[in-house]
């Protein structure tokens, strides 16, 4: 296990403050806030979420890099093209730039 890892279990265990941590948890804080705020956007009308004319299905989301979210879709695609189907797939232009 990486010495930031263990460190960090050790924080969340309450054995542990200081650096970096001390600095991580405002942003983990922020984070969340911003989450709670845009929730709050769409659960109370204030923003509005859109129905699209054909069944959309939403891989990975833009926090976590690296899960094999590309590998996945492309075994997903070629699924749904066995089975007669014409997917699309949309990439949102996020994740590493190739050489």
């Amino acid at each position: 296990m990486g010495v930031l890892l263990a460190s960090y279990f050790r924080h969340i265990r309450g054995e542990e403050e200081g650096f970096p941590w001390v600095f991580l948890s405002p942003l983990g804080w922020l984070a969340g806030a911003c989450s709670r705020a845009r929730n709050f956007s769409y659960d109370h009308g204030l923003s509005i979420s859109r129905e699209m004319p054909v069944p959309v299905i939403s891989v990975g989301n833009i926090t976590h890099g690296g899960t094999n979210k590309t590998p996945f879709v492309e075994m997903l695609a070629r699924m749904f093209i066995d089975a007669g189907l014409r997917p699309g797939i949309v990439m949102r232009g996020y994740g590493r730039k190739e050489k």
